[in-house]
């Protein structure tokens, strides 16, 4: 179980369900993922010492994405300048059991005890879980201290997720599991108008 997972069970226990059954989804404006997908990939080659292939990763964008892409490398290249990343490690996954379950998670940049989650969109509240779950994560896997900075990159700001007790993830896991082992999977009314189920769920507001 991931961290999305885990709000998701939170935010709509109905869309969980429905993602974890297989069910129908519909047809969505995938623009933004699709830039986002190609901005991390750019970083990754980036830090791992290759050069960006720009005109390939951005090839399938459109004029608007392609604009958004170019912004957000950007930001993270003069944001790369203050950051010490001679030993880090992109896109690595850690993995955990919490109540016997696995927990996992691929954790953009780690560098020591620190995870950096480049953003190509605005603040959401699912980052709360996502914090939570990569400092359990990395302290399960060894780090003493783990921090994690989210970075803005259409904006450049950074933000220092507060440190969550070590009972906070395995108490929302368990709160996750007992809605499962019920199952009743209520539809909350949030989220509907970017959800991949609104089309069979018929819930919304």
């Amino acid at each position: 179980m991931s961290a999305s997972q885990l709000n998701t069970i939170r935010e709509c226990p109905r869309r969980w369900w429905y993602y974890a059954t297989g069910a129908e989804e519909r047809e969505m404006d995938n623009r933004y993922a699709d830039c986002g997908s190609a901005v991390h990939e750019a970083i990754e080659k980036h830090i791992g010492g290759e050069h960006p292939d720009h005109g390939a990763l951005t090839a399938d964008l459109d004029d608007e994405m392609y604009d958004r892409y170019k912004r957000c490398y950007e930001k993270y290249l003069a944001i790369r300048c203050f950051l010490s990343l001679d030993h880090a490690e992109a896109e690595k996954e850690l993995d955990c059991q919490v109540n016997g379950i696995r927990l996992m998670g691929r954790l953009d940049v780690v560098d020591g005890d620190t995870v950096i989650d480049w953003k190509t969109g605005k603040p959401s509240e699912g980052e709360r879980y996502q914090a939570a779950v990569y400092q359990h994560l990395m302290r399960e896997n060894g780090a003493v201290a783990p921090r994690v900075l989210f970075i803005y990159l259409q904006t450049g700001e950074v933000s220092a997720a507060p440190e969550y007790p070590v009972e906070y993830v395995p108490t929302i896991v368990e709160k996750a599991l007992a809605t499962i082992r019920s199952e009743e999977y209520p539809a909350t009314g949030v989220g509907c108008h970017w959800c991949r189920y609104a089309h069979i769920c018929g819930v919304s507001r």
